[in-house]
């Protein structure tokens, strides 16, 4: 029997499967009930994790039956990070899988400072995430292709990681999607937020009326990244009216939600065309056209 288990907890995670095998040592699983009873006694401290103590029997965690100990968490870290950003492009919903921890002979040890992240903010819509048995076939594909081949689409994958967790205002939460986007359609400094919002029109859309709406959100989306960034906007109300063209307007929060979705299925697609729908864009619009 191997001494140490390494897991993090998966907020957010709902899914009547109780045991999902990634690898031979790599499971998602509900939490068992010997591990919640030991978590329940585990805060010693003021700034131990709370949230260990909400698990409960329908709670989900990632993890891993080790020899190693710690010398093994950089793996599972990877591992991780991978499983995350799986789940999240396979559903829409939010999750959150912050730390790392260590359950050795009835002691749990976090790697590092933990935050408590209590709830989801006002205007950003509750998770909702629910993994379904019809989902392991796909969720095993997105897994395999992105842990061979990270490295190509790593901005991208980050980007959305970070804005599809609940610890980040709805403005940042836009200027992560913008990066994300602009990491697959964008190669040079000129005419950007043009050639993001027709290349992203263009893979998405699937019919001219779904083109442009997309045209538009991105570009609009674009103009109010620069003006957070460059400091012209601060703080924008999740309920302000924000016109996308002559006869369209949409909440600030809808159009936040909408841009992590076009990052979210231009991910998948570059993935499941393994980045050849994003060759030669330009030329591929151009055609369209004739």
């Amino acid at each position: 029997m191997k001494e140490y288990v390494i897991f993090s907890p998966i907020f957010g995670f709902r899914s009547k499967i109780k045991r999902l095998k990634i690898d031979e040592s790599l499971l998602i699983k509900a939490v068992p009930e010997e591990m919640r009873k030991k978590l329940k006694t585990k805060r010693k401290k003021e700034k131990d994790d709370l949230r260990l103590h909400t698990l409960s029997e329908s709670s989900h965690i990632i993890i891993k039956e080790s020899d190693k100990g710690w010398s093994d968490v950089e793996n599972f870290e990877k591992n991780r990070i991978n499983i995350t950003s799986s789940l999240l492009l396979l559903h829409q919903g939010n999750l959150l899988t912050p730390h790392t921890y260590l359950l050795k002979k009835g002691e749990a040890d976090s790697k590092n400072d933990v935050i408590v992240f209590d709830r989801h903010p006002k205007w950003y819509p509750p998770s909702g995430y629910v993994f379904k048995q019809s989902g392991i076939r796909e969720f095993k594909k997105l897994f395999s292709w992105i842990k061979e081949n990270r490295s190509k689409i790593n901005v991208g994958l980050r980007r959305f990681d970070n804005c599809s967790s609940d610890i980040l205002s709805l403005e940042e939460k836009l200027i992560e999607c913008m990066i994300g986007l602009e990491s697959l359609y964008i190669k040079d400094n000129i005419e950007l937020g043009f050639k993001l919002a027709l290349r992203s029109a263009f893979i998405l859309g699937r019919n001219k009326k779904e083109k442009l709406k997309i045209f538009h959100e991105v570009k609009k989306a674009y103009g109010l990244r620069g003006n957070i960034v460059h400091g012209s906007l601060h703080k924008i109300d999740p309920r302000k009216i924000i016109k996308i063209d002559n006869s369209t307007e949409i909440q600030f929060y809808q159009l936040v939600i909408n841009i992590r979705n076009y990052l979210r299925e231009s991910l998948l697609k570059f993935i499941r065309s393994n980045g050849l729908a994003f060759n030669n864009l330009d030329g591929k619009i151009i055609l369209s056209l004739n």
